[in-house]
């Protein structure tokens, strides 16, 4: 039988580097355009407060949970309030979706199919403007869900499966406090390893069957 690792691709860093500057000239084209006063000019409102000193869910009212906060009041206090700090922070978390989208379909189908896919991906941000370029807490979470599922991808080829998998389930624990995507993150976490690391249990490898055991 060959060896999962026969059938991981890996994408060149020449590919890679293009993702970054077509995403990310891209998102510095469109950072500084539109607004949406009512989803960012609650998160930049609640941020700028905790950033001050008051103390979320007790000075500050919110029904999401506090990732989203956490960070625009930490670039509050590093660059001062306003919207361009949000702004350029979706420059950097766009661009990096991206590169994960592109990562994980080059190693699963190849450069054509992970270039088609980025494709997709930037013709929807131009459709749905201005949802990528104002802060809100869906994009954040679902930066660490795409985490994720790219180290889960590695598990086949990985030395040390169970590091693998420990790494997947931290990235997705962690999305769990950005806001909506949690509660389908946190049983996916805990799930995929156990699935991964039953020894009874037949799993396709990219195109392989094969019985495995999480060892370290």
């Amino acid at each position: 039988m060959s060896s999962p690792r026969a059938f991981i691709r890996t994408g060149t860093g020449r590919g890679t580097l293009g993702v970054a500057l077509l995403a990310g000239g891209l998102q510095i084209a469109l950072h500084n355009r539109g607004i949406w006063i009512e989803d960012e000019g609650i998160v930049l409102e609640t941020a700028a407060r905790v950033a001050r000193g008051e103390v979320l869910y007790r000075d500050v009212a919110a029904v999401i949970l506090p990732g989203v906060f956490w960070v625009h009041a930490a670039l509050f206090r590093l660059f001062g309030e306003g919207i361009l700090p949000g702004r350029w922070a979706m420059v950097a978390l766009f661009t990096a979706v991206c590169l994960l989208v592109y990562r994980y379909l080059a190693r699963a189908a190849g450069d054509r199919v992970a270039w088609l896919g980025l494709g997709l991906i930037l013709g929807f941000r131009l459709l749905a403007f201005p949802t990528w370029t104002i802060p809100n807490y869906t994009h954040w979470s679902l930066l660490f869900l795409i985490l994720g599922l790219w180290l889960l991808q590695g598990y086949p080829a990985s030395r040390s499966r169970s590091s693998a998998l420990l790494r997947s389930s931290r990235a997705r624990c962690v999305s769990a406090v950005w806001g909506p995507a949690w509660p389908s993150s946190l049983p996916a976490a805990a799930w995929s390893p156990a699935w991964c690391c039953s020894s009874s249990r037949p799993r396709a490898d990219f195109g392989t069957s094969s019985r495995t055991s999480c060892r370290s």
